[in-house]
């Protein structure tokens, strides 16, 4: 399986035509390509053409197909249930890194205990679409939105707990199962929080207490390192 680097990567539902404004514009105005240029573009189904521009338009762009890479979804198994968080770059850090590992699952959380106003879905989407790019991923990132833990509805629950019952470092994440993991706010879980969990699988990340968004960090790097050790 080839891996692409040093390259920008467009997004595209279509890869025949790229509609969407922003790309159009990132395209023509911001690395001012020109006909016969050479761009590659995902579809975020696993799909990265390497394609030429045949057509440049106001508002759309034609491509023409030179070579197709195909990978697969390794973390396509795994969610991670994760807490907005009040400091919103702190937020964004962690679902950025999260994407950049590989992971494409992911659920968010209103936290029982920190304050936080009403979800941005379109910023966390759009937040989804530019890591995916960055980091030359090919699978677009999928979002739920919750209001509260409880409405969490999903086979194989784990979570990360500073009093966790067993060491994460020793956990056996199989390839054939899938596995929802989830973190906990900034000042962890509410007490009706762990009246939810108490049923399902808990871990511990390190005998010291982490800031959500090094646990979330530290525990997918382990995850995506343990999988993809697998899938070589």
């Amino acid at each position: 399986m080839e891996y692409l680097s040093n390259i920008q990567l467009y997004f595209s539902e279509d890869l025949n035509l790229i509609t969407d404004e922003t790309e159009v514009h990132h395209i023509q105005k911001v690395m001012r390509h020109n006909i016969d240029d050479i761009i590659y573009v995902t579809d975020g189904k696993g799909t990265i053409l390497k394609s030429k521009l045949t057509r440049i338009g106001k508002r759309e762009i034609i491509i023409e197909k030179i070579e197709k890479y195909q990978y697969e979804n390794v973390l396509k198994h795994i969610s991670l249930c994760i807490p907005l968080l009040k400091n919103p770059d702190r937020f964004t850090f962690a679902i950025e890194k999260t994407i950049e590992l590989g992971f494409t699952n992911f659920i968010i959380y209103q936290p029982k205990i920190t304050t936080k106003k009403e979800f941005k879905k379109e910023r966390i989407e759009k937040l989804g679409i530019a890591a995916m790019k960055q980091s030359l991923r090919s699978f677009l990132p999928k979002f739920e939105f919750i209001k509260e833990l409880n409405q969490l509805d999903c086979l194989n629950i784990n979570f990360f707990d500073q009093n966790g019952g067993e060491n994460f470092l020793g956990a056996n994440i199989l390839t054939g199962n899938d596995y929802t993991f989830v973190f906990g706010g900034e000042s962890g879980f509410s007490s009706e929080e762990y009246r939810f969990l108490k049923n399902y699988k808990s871990y511990k990340l390190t005998p010291n207490r982490l800031r959500s968004e090094t646990a979330i960090i530290a525990a997918s790097t382990l995850i995506a390192m343990n999988q993809q050790l697998i899938n070589v």
